[in-house]
């Protein structure tokens, strides 16, 4: 039931008119609750009386708001609990769904222009994240996707890669899911192109984070189980680095990042091959920060 003194009436939807200042609410509210997308999957928010509950983390995993406690809805304005008041107007279904149409449609962050929902400073950086499926991988790709970044996921497990593309895209930014697997020279090349070709040609940040771990006493761990974790967590990161370099240097700007642990520090009995990558891991990468700073 919405509370009159909201001047919200059930069934229709309303938007907060200014999405510019540094808490952005790119979605909209109806019947009670607040969504960030218009396929209404979750609610990020939602109204108790004329309070108004944001449930939704920063980048470091805190709450947006201290309490989750974002304002109070009067009269269709939401006064915020610094004080700054928004104000709410009413928006046709199709209207909303078109706004976040076009925000897929852009190619970079001067070509995104106004609809584009998130002011993120990331804003239509390419991204692309391997092992993003799961764990850290999955992390960062939400962390990015609240920044505004437009997202290429990678893994080998679609189904939960679809799952990820569909977390991110509830935060309204622009992403794609392509299955990869990193042992294999040609899925990492594929990878590089399908990205390139997303982002118009760049690539701002590749991320290689996908791993497997292999834990046993090492003469009783198969061969192959040894094998598949430095092609993995070190040879990946190498394909990786190869395919993504060249963009970023023909660019004239890009990161690259190697998810380490501190395994890259401190070998792991029981863990011989993890150990041997990460410890690899650290080499390549300060092996090509040298060639890269001349």
């Amino acid at each position: 039931m919405i509370d009159q003194a909201t001047g919200m009436k059930p069934g229709e939807r309303y938007r907060v008119e200014n999405v510019e200042r540094a808490h952005q609410f790119p979605g909209f509210f109806q019947d009670g609750k607040y969504y960030l997308g218009p396929e209404l999957l979750t609610a990020v928010g939602w109204l108790e009386g004329t309070q108004f509950i944001y449930d939704s983390l920063d980048a470091e995993g805190e709450p947006v708001f201290a309490n989750r406690e974002a304002g109070i809805i009067e009269g269709l304005t939401l006064t915020l609990v610094d004080g700054t008041a928004l104000g709410l107007c009413r928006v046709e279904a199709s209207e909303t769904l078109a706004n976040f149409d076009a925000s897929t449609s852009g190619t970079n962050d001067g070509a995104l222009g106004d609809s584009y929902p998130i002011k993120g400073p990331l804003r239509g950086k390419v991204v692309v994240i391997t092992g993003a499926s799961s764990g850290i991988g999955r992390a960062a790709a939400h962390a990015f996707a609240c920044k505004g970044a437009r997202l290429v996921l990678a893994a080998r497990d679609e189904e939960a890669l679809f799952d990820v593309l569909d977390e991110c895209t509830d935060c309204g930014t622009d992403a794609i899911a392509i299955m990869t697997d990193v042992t294999r020279n040609d899925h990492v090349q594929a990878l590089a192109e399908q990205a390139a070709e997303f982002g118009h040609g760049r690539i701002d940040i590749w991320i290689n984070n996908a791993g497997v771990g292999a834990v046993g006493n090492f003469e009783e761990t198969p061969l192959e189980a040894h094998e598949q974790v430095i092609q993995t967590d070190l040879i990946g990161y190498l394909r990786g680095a190869y395919v993504a370099l060249p963009f970023l240097k023909a660019q004239g700007s890009g990161i690259l990042i190697n998810t380490l642990s501190l395994g890259s520090w401190v070998a792991q009995p029981y863990a011989a091959a993890y150990s041997a990558s990460k410890f690899g891991l650290r080499g390549l990468t300060e092996a090509l920060r040298g060639e890269l700073t001349g």
